[in-house]
């Protein structure tokens, strides 16, 4: 099963020399945001995610040590650490119905109802993946996940966070990579992790 990624244009820090086994280690914080709603959960648990991205309880396969593999040791993902936040994740309850509602609305709300209580500025962490519940709309259609070019979020939709190639396709975009297409077909190089996506927590392994 795979479907498309988007990434959204926005101009920030990038690591253009990432992939040369000469760059420099790099190591950059990861908070994800598991949003609720009175109607609506995340599917994967708070320990699930923290699995699928940091490996935090024995996962084999997990964003950060897919990203080690494919940078040769050089990028290391670490657990974003702060009052509220626990295994790098926290959890954010919106108090409204939010099945068809858009993403752009319940950001800002969990954005609001976070304020002075958790630390969600994108000064404080490297990236930011906001785990979606089932429901919630982008611009009234049905979607996957989308992240900022060459910026630090990510927007992910319900179980595609525990997606190893979902999770690798969105940094790769805030890390400033583009689609990797075949022809007139944007995503249809599946050689790599900036193609389609398949909703596995294991695989495949592979890079960019």
């Amino acid at each position: 099963k795979r479907r498309r990624l988007n990434g959204r244009q926005k101009r920030k820090k990038q690591l253009p020399g990432l992939f040369d086994p000469n760059f420099r280690k790099e190591i950059r914080s990861v908070l994800v945001v598991r949003v609720g709603g009175i109607d609506t959960s995340v599917t994967n648990s708070l320990t699930e995610l923290s699995d699928s991205v940091f490996g935090t309880f024995g996962k084999k396969q997990s964003l950060k040590s897919q990203y080690d593999a494919c940078s040769f040791g050089k990028l290391e993902f670490v657990q974003a650490e702060d009052k509220g936040i626990l295994h790098g994740v926290v959890r954010i309850i919106v108090p409204e119905v939010l099945s068809g509602v858009d993403t752009g609305y319940v950001l800002n709300k969990v954005k609001k109802i976070a304020d002075g209580k958790i630390d969600l500025s994108e000064e404080s962490y490297d990236h930011i993946i906001y785990c979606m519940p089932p429901g919630v709309l982008k611009q009234q259609k049905v979607w996957l996940a989308y992240a900022e070019l060459g910026g630090q979020r990510s927007v992910v939709y319900d179980e595609w966070c525990g997606s190893l190639s979902a999770l690798m396709h969105e940094i790769g975009h805030n890390l400033g990579l583009y689609h990797a297409g075949m022809g007139n077909e944007t995503y249809a190089d599946a050689s790599g992790y900036m193609g389609t996506s398949v909703l596995s927590s294991d695989g495949p392994l592979m890079c960019f």
